[in-house]
């Protein structure tokens, strides 16, 4: 009798403990990680410029300067080409987006890629190297005419060069994978930073927006074009709170009272001429 009640007491201990273990295998870790920490102070970075001398290396081993993708708006879009996750699904984004630059927003004339502006993606892993360039756009479909992907030629200066855009990441080790922003950075033909746009606000219009400004006063453009990035700037302001450009509404009816203004105006000059020849 006794062996049969320790055999059910063992037989109830490890049900018990069956059940524990997997209750914490199932068990969803609480993400402790503060977004704020790795917040870009748009403030204070917004108008610097990176070292333009920083020499990159693309998937063919060849060379070359950041400034030497500068004369045109440039999209930097850092992100590391180990990544199995978020990294490829925003490249992808950003180019589907891309798509719809070369279309019309409000009845003006599109973007090309190559031509009006260019795509860097970069990596901040220092582990990245010319193969993983090659995966990461094969698996990504990324890297045509106008789009370079590209690795630090000296690992050693990724550091200086993120934190000169404000852009800070980290590794993690319980999650195996880098924390860090899914962020646009635009440059300007000179090398400026002139916008900074997150993840949710990669779509076509916003983009497009942030070109116009980018290249706003671009020499060698013509007024067709100056024209309408003016248009596309006065009429849309960035949202800081929402990360993405909004329709500037005060503008709107700051314009609209004033072409109504005008036409009282012009109603009541014509009104009383009239009225005086009939005297």
């Amino acid at each position: 009798m006794s062996i049969l009640k320790n055999t059910i007491m063992a037989f109830v201990m490890v049900l018990l403990m069956s059940g524990y273990a997997l209750a914490e295998y199932g068990r969803v870790p609480v993400n402790t990680i503060d977004p704020a920490i790795i917040e870009i102070d748009e403030g204070e970075f917004l108008g610097t410029a990176p070292d333009g001398a920083t020499e990159l290396m693309d998937e063919n081993g060849e060379i070359f300067r950041l400034d030497s993708l500068y004369g045109k708006p440039l999209i930097l879009l850092l992100s590391y080409y180990r990544c199995d996750g978020v990294c490829p699904v925003v490249a992808d984004d950003l180019k589907r987006a891309l798509e719809g630059t070369t279309g019309t927003l409000a009845g003006l004339g599109g973007f090309e890629r190559g031509k009006d502006y260019s795509v860097l993606s970069l990596s901040f892993d220092s582990l990245d190297d010319i193969s993983k360039i090659k995966m990461f756009k094969k698996h990504a479909g990324v890297g045509d005419e106008g789009w370079r992907l590209a690795i630090f030629k000296d690992p050693e200066k990724i550091q200086d060069f993120t934190r000169s855009l404000g852009y800070k990441f980290f590794w993690s080790e319980r999650d195996r994978t880098f924390i860090h922003p899914n962020v646009l950075v635009f440059l300007s033909p000179e090398g400026r930073v002139t916008r900074y746009l997150y993840g949710s606000a990669m779509d076509s219009s916003n983009i497009k927006i942030a070109l116009a400004e980018a290249g706003f006063g671009k020499e060698g453009r013509s007024a067709k074009r100056e024209l309408s990035d003016i248009f596309l700037i006065a009429c849309y302001s960035y949202n800081y709170k929402e990360g993405r450009f909004t329709p500037n509404y005060p503008l709107f009816i700051a314009s609209g009272s004033l072409v109504a203004g005008f036409g009282f105006t012009i109603f009541g000059i014509v009104y009383f001429k009239r009225k005086k020849r009939r005297r």
